[in-house]
């Protein structure tokens, strides 16, 4: 029987959100029994995510809950639990969120040396990996298909996108990136590690790429909050593109927030 009191911890809703976390939880764990609250669809991430963590508890809600939307939500959590912690969105009293995971552990309270100082476990591998020593290829995740597809890496290297297959189902190279999706998170830590090329957004999979041993050439961040993240990694190459992330993104549609596509791949160099 543990005498450890229940702390709450509202994080964002996002993986990279609860990877970021990690440390803390961590750092929590020692004195309190850690309840996480997290979007349902991430239930199983998370589990992987904080396997290691002893006394470790998840608060899985449908959908993402805002202050502002439903102060009954947040009523509950104060009357239930004495010990809380809310970030960013959720922090009643403000948060600076551009600039994360800096924002996460100011509202926390704690040293962001915590999160710099962790490493990511060499234990989480996927057994396709394999497949791909010895063979040249880019890692992409840039959310939305229809511009991930417009990306031309050249005939040498392959294309490994964890949401979507670059390819057609007739391409020699469709069924071995089709391994490569959807995996569970942290099993992309030996994939993004072995690739010769990253572009990411400031998103998921960049902030797993920080915290992996890359061997990349060309490592590029595409910044959607006009935050540019020297202050995590020297090693990638960061770029403001406002609207990447945007709906206005579509197959029909050449602007993105008024940018022109094509501008965003000539600024990947790979139009």
């Amino acid at each position: 029987m543990t005498n450890k009191k229940t702390l709450i911890l509202y994080p964002h809703f996002k993986l990279s959100d609860l990877l970021n976390i990690l440390p803390a939880v961590k750092h929590y764990s020692a004195k309190y029994i850690v309840t996480i609250v997290l979007l349902k669809e991430n239930l199983d991430n998370a589990k992987f995510i904080f396997e290691d963590v002893d006394d470790i508890k998840f608060y899985p809600i449908e959908k993402a809950v805002y202050y502002h939307e439903n102060k009954e939500f947040y009523n509950y959590l104060n009357s239930m639990y004495k010990e809380k912690k809310f970030i960013g969105h959720h922090n009643i009293s403000g948060s600076d969120i551009s600039n994360q995971p800096f924002c996460d552990y100011k509202d926390l309270g704690l040293d962001i040396s915590l999160y710099n100082n962790y490493k990511i476990s060499k234990e989480y591998v996927n057994k396709e990996s394999s497949r791909l020593k010895g063979v040249e290829y880019v890692f992409i995740s840039l959310r939305y298909t229809d511009f991930t597809h417009q990306f031309n890496p050249g005939t040498n290297k392959i294309v490994i996108c964890p949401e979507s297959n670059y390819y057609e189902p007739n391409h020699p190279y469709y069924d071995l990136a089709k391994l490569y999706i959807g995996l569970p998170y942290l099993e992309y830590v030996d994939i993004i590690e072995g690739a010769s090329e990253i572009y990411v957004v400031d998103d998921a999979y960049f902030y797993l790429a920080i915290k992996c041993d890359l061997t990349a050439s060309i490592c590029t961040c595409f910044c959607k909050n006009g935050v540019k993240h020297e202050n995590l990694s020297k090693k990638f190459k960061y770029e403001f593109i406002k609207g990447i992330l945007s709906l206005g993104l579509t197959n029909d549609s050449p602007f993105v927030n008024g940018i022109n596509r094509n501008v965003l791949l000539q600024k990947m160099g790979r139009r």
